[in-house]
């Protein structure tokens, strides 16, 4: 009988544990797509350097003491964006942002879409090795149907139970290139969720949804799911400088490039989120360096890179500025290089693969792989004159309707006026070499895997038949390209897909 009323009292003070008002804070990054080392930013006017592995390390050890009952999560995204990304570490490309986060002290990551850049069998490995959990609810191996990664994990935080659950966007045309997804299958972001929830109910406190989706499809996910507490987002790399609720759920993300530490302090108390505040911390370097594992790590990587990556190979006489939706300076003059080097008639790049701009001035092979951080091969094909008349079409769209990023283009231009009542786009002048199109004739065309192999309905509006591979990579090319050029770079600013006035 003793014993009973032992096991009541117990019982009776862990239910008065959870009732009564318990803080809870997370910490959370998300995109950093491989920016471990800190960098100049356009919004700072002095010389300090943000982001990079080693200032978020050392702000989570300083925030650690002030809020002890912490979390870190991570929103998906870690790789692509840097030749880290491509050097093995402990038998895994990339391997070594998962040595930092771990040593940042992260509890868990989810899965993001550039997770998959290198392929399936990459992927796998990623994940097994990972020091930490890797969540995701929703990807399963296609011949096993069995999930690539846990779907949840529980974590004690003082006395408060948090249940998180890994989520990746289930809409990943354009996001994700096709072979690298023929293995899995996808399951509904929603159903995945639910299915997670009502499982954990009952054995926590507090649930987080850890997601890669954008903040627009995580505020409509709130809408469509009961029994969830936090949304930490990522994707879309939003600065959320304060949390959005939605539905009762509270909605997070921190921006990208690891520039910024996401902090939600909540109070949680029967089963719920009572309160909560949440902000950014910027995270900027600090000086003199503080010494840390994360650090030493960092720094030594570094220096590989520089060594391999760090020789200048040309000049540019003014900024090279990236457009998602329009052609742009720096698209003209690497699709006007393809289509030198390849004797096309055309050349096509997917906007969205130029991933960052360069200043004028010194260009060295590290600018160039940040600039054009996706494996991409160059390959070639043929197609007639209406094929490309459908091309324009859709670039057309594209631009016009913001459907989704631009081809940058050389060798054809386009001009196109909207509709306006029904958004529709109504083509009118396409030429290619400065002559009407031909619909019969049929063209040589250069462009990358990505656009002709990956995602053609997208980008090219057919379907091109015998493409063949160059087996260059677009990056090496126009590094190539770049390091040919023997005095300052001048590239061709004409726009090549208008809109009519």
């Amino acid at each position: 009988m003793r014993y009973i009323s032992l096991l009541l009292v117990v019982m009776v003070g862990s239910i008065g544990c959870r009732n009564r008002p318990q803080p809870l804070t997370i910490f959370h990054t998300n995109d950093i797509h491989g920016h471990f080392t800190a960098e100049v930013v356009s919004w700072r006017d002095d010389s300090v350097k943000v982001g990079g592995m080693a200032a978020l390390s050392d702000d989570l050890d300083s925030l650690r003491h002030v809020y002890p009952k912490s979390l870190y999560l991570d929103a998906g995204d870690l790789m692509t964006g840097n030749p880290i990304c491509r050097i093995a570490y402990r038998g895994v490309e990339g391997g070594a942002l998962l040595e930092m986060l771990h040593r940042c002290g992260v509890s868990a990551i989810a899965l993001g879409n550039h997770e998959l850049d290198q392929g399936a069998d990459h992927l796998r490995r990623f994940v097994r090795q990972a020091p930490f959990p890797i969540l995701c609810a929703n990807i399963r191996d296609a011949e096993s149907d069995s999930l690539l990664a846990d779907s949840a994990r529980i974590f004690r935080v003082g006395n408060v139970r948090v249940g998180v659950i890994g989520l990746m966007m289930d809409q990943l045309a354009g996001s994700v290139a096709k072979a690298s997804m023929i293995p899995f299958h996808v399951d509904s972001v929603v159903e995945a969720a639910q299915n997670q929830i009502n499982e954990l109910d009952p054995k926590t406190d507090v649930i987080i949804l850890l997601t890669h989706q954008g903040v627009d499809e995580d505020s409509l996910l709130a809408t469509r799911v009961h029994g969830a507490d936090v949304i930490v987002g990522g994707h879309s790399h939003t600065r959320l400088e304060s949390p959005l609720r939605v539905n009762g759920i509270v909605i997070v993300q921190a921006g990208a490039y690891g520039k910024n530490l996401g902090v939600l302090d909540l109070t949680v108390a029967g089963d719920s989120v009572q309160e909560c505040r949440g902000s950014l911390i910027e995270l900027a370097e600090r000086t003199p360096h503080m010494d840390s594992p994360v650090r030493q790590l960092a720094d030594s990587l570094d220096a590989v890179i520089q060594e391999i990556y760090g020789e200048v190979i040309g000049r540019l006489a003014a900024p090279w500025k990236p457009s998602y939706y329009e052609t742009s300076n720096v698209g003209n003059w690497i699709t006007d290089r393809l289509r030198e080097r390849y004797q096309a008639d055309v050349a096509f790049v997917n906007a969205g693969g130029i991933r960052a701009g360069l200043e004028a001035g010194p260009v060295t092979l590290l600018d160039v792989q940040q600039m054009l951080p996706f494996m991409n091969s160059i390959v070639t094909l043929e197609a007639r004159g209406a094929d490309l008349q459908r091309t324009a079409l859709e670039q057309s769209r594209a631009q016009g309707l913001r459907r989704h990023g631009a081809l940058e283009m050389s060798g054809m231009t386009v001009s196109f006026e909207l509709a306006g009542v029904d958004d529709s786009v109504s083509v009118g002048d396409v030429r290619i070499g400065g002559q009407p199109i031909d619909m019969s004739r049929r063209y040589r065309v250069v462009t990358i895997d990505y656009v002709a192999q990956g995602h053609e309905d997208r980008y090219l509006g057919f379907t091109p038949q015998d493409v063949e591979s160059t087996g260059d990579l677009i990056s090496d090319v126009i590094a190539e390209e770049i390091r040919s050029v023997k005095q300052p770079i001048r590239a061709d600013d004409v726009v090549r897909l208008r809109d009519l006035p």
